[in-house]
């Protein structure tokens, strides 16, 4: 009837996770799937995945049962939208801890995070950093464990910045640094 409305078990939130979960999980992923493991690390069987986020505020819910789905160890996400206001527990990942680096240029758009799987921390040393790009977000996390270490980036380029000549610099002097870089981001370059 008219303007009649029937609850459905459970709440919004449980169908919803139910419904991203069952279209991301198992190898059921759609061509249009936020999230990609693209890269093996070691014989540790580690995963970086990566989006282009656009608000997670938005998108919470959905990259809550994407985690759940493919469970990775480290996921970078730009265009978080996130800002100063919003605290580290306002989006967190329950197992994950959390690295970001607000957009300077943009607030409350642009943006870049990497959250990290609870167990590594306790056995590698993580450390962060970001370079001061303008016009590029960006943050790097150096994990070491005894003769293991690699560099992961996430960076945000939204469009030709006068600091282009310097992350392109930046990369380079990290390749020399290290044998294992791993750069996700979106550059806004269509030849890459």
């Amino acid at each position: 009837a008219k303007g009649t409305f029937t609850k459905k078990a459970g709440s919004w939130r449980e169908r919803y996770h139910n419904q991203v979960y069952q279209r991301y999980s198992g190898n059921n992923h759609s061509a249009n799937a936020t999230f990609l493991i693209i890269k093996k690390l070691t014989s540790l069987e580690w995963s970086i995945c990566y989006s282009n986020f656009q608000s997670q505020n938005s998108k919470y819910l959905e990259l809550l049962a994407l985690v759940d789905a493919n469970c990775p160890t480290f996921i970078c996400l730009t265009e978080t939208w996130l800002h100063t206001g919003l605290p580290d527990s306002g989006v967190s990942i329950p197992g994950y801890c959390i690295y970001r680096s607000d957009s300077i240029t943009t607030p409350g758009h642009g943006g870049v995070c990497v959250f990290v799987r609870d167990g590594i921390k306790s056995n590698f040393t993580i450390s962060s950093f970001s370079e001061d790009l303008p016009g590029i977000d960006n943050i790097f996390l150096s994990v070491k464990h005894q003769n293991f270490s690699f560099i992961l980036g996430c960076i945000y380029r939204p469009r030709p910045a006068i600091s282009d000549a310097n992350l392109c610099e930046l990369i380079g002097d990290l390749s020399n640094q290290t044998m294992n870089l791993y750069i996700t981001g979106d550059f806004n370059l269509h030849d890459i």
